[in-house]
């Protein structure tokens, strides 16, 4: 289930909604385990699912009051706030109970942001190969998949996937099993990174790009890889050299364009309308699947909701009350990193506040995938508390230079 999550798009393929489907044979058979499981569900775990489904009951009863807000918006936006929650709970939850290893987890992530990269490479060239249109080819085999598109310099067209800023994470894991705990050859590491990366040129996103880098480097120190990382460096100053007018190009294409501007713009107005209706009800906000009145964005999305401001959505719709709940869902997801000692933790926190605040530039944080993503997360947080309690993980850190040593291990 945990590969269809993050490899789909979205949940429809061919007009049958795939998630659902899968949903709906894995549910019955995990009430299964729990009636006959000899540890089911923990007094905190129960606590939890109480907690969290009497809070988004409360908050879409306030949506259904306001009566500027549609029932069906209400329950657009309940169904995407549940799937976070509730894939993210059953990735911890299968590996405190010893059902799934958190680096298996971790590893069928990895091929999940492999193969949903690997599609859109494969719809972008055999649509110019045919002669098609890419984004119609698209959403003819993923229906209403939510993708942004438009052209690159060169002739090239940009295509972006809802679980693209996921590959960045993915990347992390796969370059650094110090913190991962993966295993992949060097043939499999060079080729899902090719096409990852390829992936998220062809995004042609900032903050995605953005992420590549941080998790690039984040990942070679890390692995304490100085070597690569300096190789990583001089090669990119280089290529800027050899080539300066085709990153020119890139560059003011995607940093200086008239689209560029008109989308720092939408955003602007987006946070000025935004902080007005929270100001308007800044103690319980307009609920759940509320939008700006003052303001809609211009998509054939039919959730009137999502704003690319996602957090100051978030501010308008639950106010103060629901958004200091909302933070404490996102700090027990980082429980386990609190607690964890290992060497490499520093750098888990920098990659889990570039992810919180992707909020900022577009809606990433609340669907399936995202609840995918707080798993991956929350699996590699789990692993270095347990290293870092077994006092495994400074030894793992020295792996690499250890190996690096003439005379051998010291």
């Amino acid at each position: 289930m945990m590969f269809l999550v993050v490899s789909l798009p979205t949940g429809s393929v061919f007009g049958i909604n795939i998630k659902v489907v899968v949903f709906g044979v894995f549910l019955p058979i995990f009430l299964a385990y729990l009636l006959t499981a000899r540890e089911g569900l923990s007094l905190g775990d129960v606590i939890f699912l109480a907690s969290v489904s009497t809070f988004f009951c409360l908050w879409s009863l306030i949506g259904v009051l306001n009566a500027e807000t549609e029932s069906t918006q209400v329950l657009y936006k309940l169904r995407d706030m549940v799937a976070t929650v509730l894939v993210a709970w059953l990735c911890i939850f299968v590996i405190r109970r010893g059902i799934v290893r958190a680096e298996k987890l971790i590893t069928v992530v990895i091929y999940g942001a492999f193969a949903v990269s690997l599609t859109k490479l494969g719809l972008l060239a055999g649509s110019l190969f045919f002669g098609a249109d890419p984004v119609e080819a698209t959403r003819t085999v993923f229906y209403e998949a939510p993708i942004i598109t438009g052209l690159m310099p060169f002739g090239l067209i940009r295509m972006v996937f809802t679980p693209d800023l996921l590959g960045s994470f993915a990347l992390f894991a796969l370059l650094a099993p110090n913190a991962s705990g993966t295993r992949f050859g060097r043939a499999s590491t060079m080729v899902i990174s090719t096409v990852l990366l390829a992936s998220a040129f062809v995004a042609f996103s900032r903050y995605i790009w953005f992420a590549y880098l941080v998790a690039i480097f984040a990942a070679l120190i890390v692995q304490r890889n100085w070597k690569a990382l300096a190789v990583v460096a001089s090669t990119a100053v280089l290529a800027g050299a050899m080539f300066y007018d085709c990153f020119g190009a890139i560059f003011e294409s995607r940093f200086l364009s008239s689209g560029t501007e008109i989308s720092d713009v939408s955003r602007n107005m987006q946070s000025k309308v935004l902080i007005g209706e929270f100001k308007a009800r800044p103690i319980l906000g307009k609920g759940m699947g509320a939008h700006a009145t003052g303001y809609l964005r211009d998509t054939p999305d039919e959730r009137l909701y999502v704003y690319e401001l996602e957090w100051l959505a978030f501010l308008m719709q639950f106010g103060i009350a629901g958004m200091t709940g909302l933070l404490l869902l996102v700090g027990l997801s980082a429980r386990d990193l609190v607690l964890a000692k290992h060497p490499a933790a520093p750098w888990m926190w920098v990659l889990f506040f570039v992810w919180l605040l992707a909020g900022f530039t577009n809606p990433y944080l609340t669907s399936s995938y995202a609840g995918g993503t707080f798993g991956l997360f929350m699996a590699m947080f789990h692993r270095m508390r347990n290293m870092s309690q077994s006092g495994e993980s400074r030894t793992a850190l020295l792996l690499p230079t250890l190996r690096q040593s003439p005379g051998g291990y010291t």
